[in-house]
């Protein structure tokens, strides 16, 4: 077993930002539907293409604390990596459930079912790290691992090298995204800048003249006269 260190929650965090990530462009996605078949807020049914990606994105928010959950339990009392790497499958599968829901509602199924697969997988790898740490803490014996970890690993190669094939369609995909978000913060913090150099010459203007320049030129003024 591999002791977690601070180095190491690298992994299951940034599978877990990644996780944020998405599940903050499928909350998008429902946003652009409302705008594109006209369903105001809080209404949540009506054309179905809308209530398909609103059922995809609350089912995925449904089952992220789950996913959370796992994925940690595994990383800190088993191994970083492995379930850093089952957690990253699972987030693909997210993405074929989410776009497929959103075409079809029978397209939802593959990525559906891969996604629970990797949910007992995780289960899994959780139970196996608490089993390993209490034997080890009321035995005070190790159980090594090592074999199983490099078993892992190989079976998880064929699912992590299909990830990186389609690494290029959702990069592509998240880009619009990420350009959005950018232009966004750059507008803010334009408005930003803007409101506070207002703020700033406004308030010379109107106290900086009145409490300094013209007492400043009334005591001048009464010391030309008394001359």
């Amino acid at each position: 077993m591999t002791v977690l260190t601070t180095e190491n929650l690298f992994y299951p965090a940034l599978v877990s930002l990644i996780g944020a990530l998405q599940l903050a462009r499928f909350t998008r996605r429902v946003g652009e539907a409302r705008g594109k078949y006209k369903i105001p807020v809080p209404k949540t049914d009506g054309d179905p293409n809308f209530t398909r990606i609103f059922r995809a994105q609350q089912n995925t928010l449904e089952y992220y604390p789950i996913f959370m959950t796992l994925l940690w339990i595994s990383s800190i009392f088993l191994h970083h990596a492995i379930p850093s790497m089952v957690g990253l499958i699972y987030l693909y599968a997210r993405y074929k459930y989410f776009y497929g829901y959103a075409e079809a509602g029978e397209k939802r199924l593959p990525g559906f079912r891969l996604a629970m697969n990797i949910f007992l997988i995780l289960l899994i790898l959780s139970i196996l790290g608490l089993v390993v740490t209490g034997y080890t803490k009321y035995t005070g014996r190790t159980i090594d691992v090592t074999f199983y970890e490099e078993r892992a690993m190989e079976y998880a190669k064929p699912a992590v090298d299909k990830i990186k094939s389609s690494y290029k369609h959702i990069n592509k995909t998240m880009q619009p995204y990420f350009k959005t978000a950018r232009n966004q913060i750059s507008d803010v913090l334009q408005h930003a800048k803007t409101f506070t150099t207002d703020f700033i010459s406004s308030f010379k203007s109107q106290y900086f003249s009145s409490y300094f320049q013209e007492p400043a030129k009334a005591k001048m003024k009464q010391t030309k006269q008394e001359l």
